[in-house]
């Protein structure tokens, strides 16, 4: 046994006895398959990898780590798409979506701040108003009964 082939017996890709190729070339083209395999599997968990830091990221609200992971994520999806493992379409809507994320964590906080700001200035002019804040939505029948009140009050006057 060769050390390929004992290196994919420990792995335990190597098939049973009885379902061997008997066939020089099935032989060989059944090594051929398991190290592609091997090395398929590879780059198929660190594109899983990959994306997953990106995400991590961007939960963590890190923008410059996210910039970072982002270009190591864009390497390996080329990788998997150089090699067949994504369809050229799928590798772009993958960048494509990473890169969506990652530009909008950055508008997000900018918005928040944004939105922050701008509540204040609403809530200060809320409360000198005198007016109520945060009440629900009213329902239907509510909405229709109170404009039967307004019409009574209007043609009473």
């Amino acid at each position: 046994m060769t050390f390929s082939m004992a290196f994919l017996t420990i792995l335990g890709l190597f098939f049973h006895p009885v379902f061997m190729p008997i066939i020089q070339s099935a032989k060989k083209q059944l090594r051929q398959s398991l190290k592609k395999r091997v090395l398929n599997a590879r780059v198929t968990r660190t594109l899983k990898e990959s994306i997953k830091a990106v995400t991590k990221a961007v939960k963590d609200n890190s923008p410059e780590k996210a910039q970072e992971t982002l270009r190591l994520a864009y390497k390996t999806i080329d990788t998997a798409a150089k090699k067949h493992l994504l369809h050229p379409n799928n590798a772009n809507r993958k960048k494509s979506n990473l890169a969506k994320w990652v530009k909008g964590m950055g508008a997000a906080a900018a918005a928040r701040e944004g939105v922050a700001a701008k509540t204040k200035k609403t809530d200060a002019a809320k409360n000198t108003s005198g007016t109520k804040t945060g009440g629900a939505k009213k329902s239907s029948a509510a909405k229709a009964a109170a404009k039967t009140k307004n019409k009574k009050a209007t043609s009473k006057k």
